[in-house]
């Protein structure tokens, strides 16, 4: 790059990162202005859903400011939570433990991660935040419960109502990355659930029958012993005929595997042995 190609590159980036600067800087007094025109909303109107939910949309912040029969309103306050799980904090005590609130906090948070939030440390610190507020949830949910095995199984419900809403809820319980049922569920109802579940579960056939009969690329991922499994590998392969790269050696060679692969999905054949072609 020459002197003036450098030149011109320094004057524009500075002017783009100016601009943009000038941009924030003036859009922070109208997100101030409309953030106190939501509370005052509140304030004028605390028992009114439509214009408390309305102001919660703009800023969470007004929800203090409503009526504590709003509060305690099951169905309101679930309707609040699915806009930020966080206020779960400003509810009424009576619905702090009920198992439908809990599961509408929980899939705002996992939302949440991926709604106006466009950095990979500025989601990493969101995700830790949202973990520590589960964990105070949880605690209170099974503070009554003096039998551990019996507070492990409450909790253990919650997880499984959770992944079966979706099943990348699986990141906040991480107690529960290595329960077979939880994983299981999981991953059946969103495969791409399968980053969180433990390592343990690529030897696990019924986890990885289920993992590759969604996503066959993810035979990749499975133990050695599974990738020479027939009915693992039919499985991957009837999902996306790709999947057959990833098959072991032995059933690469099979004259009568490959033929019944072939049979699911004519693109496995790429992928068989050279000695069979």
């Amino acid at each position: 790059m020459n002197k003036k190609s450098l030149s011109l590159f320094i004057i524009t980036f500075c002017f783009l990162f100016y601009s943009n600067y000038l941009l924030a800087k003036s859009k922070k007094p109208a997100f101030e202005a409309a953030k106190a025109n939501a509370i005052q909303s509140v304030i004028d109107n605390s028992f009114d859903k439509r214009k408390v939910y309305d102001a919660v949309y703009v800023s969470s912040e007004a929800f203090q400011y409503a009526d504590i029969s709003l509060k305690k309103d099951k169905d309101f306050v679930i309707s609040i939570l699915l806009q930020d799980g966080r206020l779960w904090l400003e509810i009424d005590d009576s619905l702090k433990t009920d198992p439908d609130v809990l599961q509408a906090v929980i899939q705002e948070l996992r939302l949440a991660l991926y709604s106006g939030i466009y950095n990979d440390r500025e989601r990493e610190k969101r995700f830790q935040t949202n973990k520590q507020l589960l964990a105070t949830i949880l605690d209170g949910y099974i503070s009554s419960e003096k039998d551990e095995a019996k507070k492990v199984q409450k909790i253990k419900k919650i997880a499984l109502d959770a992944v079966r809403k979706n099943g990348n809820a699986l990141m906040y319980f991480d107690d529960f990355t290595g329960d077979e049922d939880v994983v299981l569920a999981a991953v059946s109802k969103n495969v791409s659930a399968f980053e969180y579940i433990d390592y343990e579960f690529s030897s696990n056939k019924k986890v990885m029958m289920a993992v590759v009969s969604r996503d066959g690329f993810l035979l990749e991922e499975a133990d050695e012993i599974l990738r020479n499994d027939k009915e693992v590998v039919l499985a991957a392969v009837k999902e996306t005929g790709n999947a057959f790269e990833y098959a072991s050696d032995v059933l690469k060679k099979d004259r009568r595997f490959v033929l019944a692969a072939t049979k699911l999905n004519g693109y496995s054949f790429l992928f068989a042995d050279s000695s069979l072609k």
